[in-house]
């Protein structure tokens, strides 16, 4: 039963953990996407009254093509924290009904042995009943033969 308490609590400690890996990820692309949008921003302010050259487009189109490497990086890490989550999640299921289980199982172990119980109490006070009749009994002669 403790083994399955404890396999249950690894599992809860387990499965908050990758939640927590999860909602870090998603804050972490918000966050990438933010930086990304000020820095095209920046960039773009930049170019404003400028002459465009190649170098600078093709330079521009480098940090956009950069940001959008990183963002499918960053994707690609919460989804993958997303199925451990999941399987996390199955695993505390797992552990939880195993622990279900147990506790079940304890309980017709219990009840069984109260039934035990009272039927021991039960044999027990027959016989003792019985052991009282026959203290009660007169001793019977024995017959003597001639």
């Amino acid at each position: 039963m403790r083994r399955a308490e404890e396999a249950a609590a690894r599992s809860h400690a387990a499965h908050k953990e990758t939640v927590r890996r999860v909602a870090d990820a998603a804050r972490a692309i918000d966050s990438h996407l933010e930086r990304a949008a000020a820095a095209d921003r920046m960039a773009m302010d930049a170019m404003i009254g400028q002459r465009l050259s190649a170098a600078s487009m093709q330079d521009l189109e480098n940090r956009y093509l950069a940001a959008q490497f990183e963002a499918a990086r960053l994707a690609e890490a919460k989804d993958a924290a997303e199925q451990r989550a999941h399987a996390r999640w199955i695993e505390l299921a797992e552990a939880n009904d195993k622990l279900r289980r147990a506790r079940l199982a304890l309980e017709k172990i219990d009840a069984l042995a109260v039934k035990v119980a009272e039927r021991g109490a039960i044999r027990e006070a027959a016989l003792a009943e019985l052991m009282a009749e026959e203290d009660r009994k007169p001793a019977e002669p024995q017959a003597t033969s001639c």
